[in-house]
């Protein structure tokens, strides 16, 4: 099976059960939630959800991914996880990950909602 990753900053508000079925829904590809924070909205039970705390966080944060610095726990985390496809929801997320998710020479689609 295919290894996808599905990004939102805060996973998951409340107003965002559109991610959240989209992720149960997937059967051809094993799909890993990633984002900044759990921002306890919509429950995670049944996804494979993880948290890397900091990788959008402050002002640092945000300059190191836009220099195209790859935080080490999130390299790590995400090569763990194998993708062969990043799916950014939101085009803010995906204007501030671009640099380093083309570093990494994995296929990006991008959600503006």
């Amino acid at each position: 099976m295919k290894n996808a990753i599905v990004i939102r900053s805060e996973v998951l508000r409340y107003s965002e059960t559109f991610i959240r079925e989209q992720v149960l829904a997937c059967k051809s590809w094993l799909i890993s939630l990633v984002g900044n924070e759990n921002a306890g909205g919509l429950p995670l039970d049944g996804l494979n959800a993880r948290i890397f705390p900091g990788w959008l966080g402050g002002n640092a944060g945000r300059l190191a991914w836009r220099l195209g610095v790859i935080p080490g726990g999130v390299a790590k985390g995400v090569a763990d996880i194998g993708a062969r496809l990043f799916h950014v929801h939101f085009g803010t997320n995906a204007a501030e990950l671009k640099p380093v998710l083309k570093k990494l020479n994995v296929p990006i689609v991008v959600t503006l909602h």
